[in-house]
């Protein structure tokens, strides 16, 4: 059971299972494909905005996450971000099994929480993650549908259903003209 200060949050699969946890980041709902991801518990803010992920629900593994905040979005010498794969967050949402609310880093100006929701990106949490990956790992990846809600809502995981159903599959789309430059960039050791 939630407890009454929390954001209840809901993650529906294309077939029906669904899972309830805890919301973090954005409150509101989306689709895309679920997906899972092994690194251990450094990377997320990569992970994040690697545009590989623009149309996904990505699920991590590692139990704790967020563990060392987030970083300021600094540029190297080159003009490329230090820290982060991309200018923005491109995952559709966010699956953890913890997300630290405290972090500790000499670097992190921010924590995973305010990240998302500064990014205006969903993410749940106290969810069985490695019971999601389990899933996608013997019978492939599927549609999803997360959705976080406001203190003291209570979601309609019958109307969630039917929504995860009718959700559009993102790979119809070409996702690569979403996340790619408009213009040629030059990077040169001059920069």
């Amino acid at each position: 059971m939630l407890y009454k200060e929390e954001r209840p949050a809901v993650l529906v699969l294309k077939d029906g299972r669904y899972f309830e946890g805890i919301g973090f980041g954005a409150t509101k709902k989306v689709t895309g494909e679920l997906v899972f991801n092994t690194m251990t518990g450094a990377g997320y803010n990569e992970t994040l905005t690697d545009p590989s992920y623009r149309g996904q629900i990505v699920t991590m593994t590692h139990p704790l996450i967020g563990n060392y905040g987030v970083p300021p979005w600094e540029k190297d010498k080159f003009g490329i971000f230090k820290y982060f794969e991309s200018d923005s967050i491109k995952v559709s949402g966010f699956i953890v099994n913890e997300c630290c609310k405290q972090p500790s880093h000499y670097e992190s100006v921010k924590t995973l929480d305010k990240f998302l929701q500064e990014e205006d990106i969903p993410g749940i949490e106290w969810i069985d993650t490695r019971a999601i990956t389990k899933i996608l790992r013997e019978e492939g990846v599927q549609v999803g549908l997360l959705a976080v809600y406001n203190s003291g809502e209570i979601p309609n995981i019958e109307e969630l259903k039917e929504e995860v159903k009718i959700a559009e599959d993102p790979n119809l789309r070409h996702l690569s003209s979403e996340v790619s430059t408009k213009e040629v960039q030059v990077y040169t050791l001059s920069n």
